[in-house]
């Protein structure tokens, strides 16, 4: 399946045609003019903001391999600051195990919130209901190499790409019964022991 890229994607399209399907897309065109895409890198972060208090995933095991079961059981939470892991992901080391997740970005850094545009008009939530539906942004950053074992999140995502890459890969949910959900075992109902 080709994932559709679409320039400007008007929030009435993307709501007609591809959240109500249940269908992935790629909008381009939309965060464009954000001052963080030409600002944020992991330089300047950890330059200006080397105090802002992070926690931070890593596994630690000692098998090589991309385990999706090893990763789930030795996974640990670390507090640190933000210039400290930003310098340890530009080490020779390899940094590779160690991710940056769901870090409420503008609660420890608010100055940052000015840098990004509204997604508002993309969710299509009442207003008066958003404080109850909508998430605050969060922000993922890793060294290159990081992966991700396959999972779900409980609500749909909105994804902007503001540095580097990321290679996604999306499985239709009619295709979840060959990533053997749930599994238990796993502690979660959302992850898969599958490696793709």
């Amino acid at each position: 399946m080709v994932i559709e890229r679409l320039n400007a994607l008007s929030p009435t399209v993307f709501q007609r045609d591809f959240v109500r399907k249940n269908r992935p897309v790629v909008i381009t065109g939309v965060a464009d003019q954000w001052p963080a895409i030409t600002r944020w890198s992991p330089d300047y972060l950890a330059t200006t903001f080397p105090e802002a208090s992070v926690v931070y995933t890593a596994w630690e095991s000692a098998n090589p391999k991309n385990d999706p079961t090893d990763y789930y059981r030795n996974r640990r939470k670390h507090r640190t600051q933000l210039g400290l892991f930003i310098n340890s992901m530009n080490t020779e080391k390899d940094f590779s195990r160690n991710y940056l997740t769901q870090f409420p970005v503008f609660r420890e850094v608010p100055e940052l919130v000015d840098d990004i545009g509204s997604l508002d008009e993309y969710l299509q939530v009442p207003r008066s209901l958003r404080s109850r539906f909508k998430k605050p942004p969060t922000m993922w950053l890793g060294p290159g190499g990081t992966v991700t074992p396959i999972h779900f999140d409980g609500a749909d995502n909105l994804l902007v790409q503001i540095y580097g890459r990321k290679k996604l890969i999306l499985i239709p949910p009619n295709q979840s019964r060959c990533l053997y959900y749930p599994c238990l075992r796993l502690g979660h109902v959302h992850y898969s022991p599958v490696d793709v």
